[in-house]
């Protein structure tokens, strides 16, 4: 048994130690990419669906005013005031 054997033996285990480290931690950064991605991309479906869901309601109002009393362009100008309202409020939180 050689003097070194022991100390290639702590530098074997070492590199192994530090290999196992670094695919733990390529795993964890990966895993946290794919998260990531996903709140990402729901994020984005949400927002779509809240836009949708606004300019569902704009359009129900405008319907109900051109019912009522306004036509045409006014119907039109109550809509986007409502939309600058809208941006305006979350613009101001």
């Amino acid at each position: 048994m050689s003097f070194l054997e022991p100390l290639e033996r702590v530098f074997a285990s070492l590199r192994r130690m530090a290999t196992n480290y670094a695919l733990l931690a390529v795993l964890d950064l990966r895993r946290a990419a794919i998260q990531f991605a996903w709140l990402i991309g729901a994020g984005i479906f949400i927002t779509v669906l809240v836009v949708t869901a606004w300019l569902a309601l704009v359009v129900a109002l405008a319907c109900g005013c051109s019912v009522r009393a306004c036509r045409g362009p006014g119907v039109l100008c109550i809509a986007a005031l409502l939309n600058l309202v809208g941006a305006g409020i979350i613009g101001w939180r």
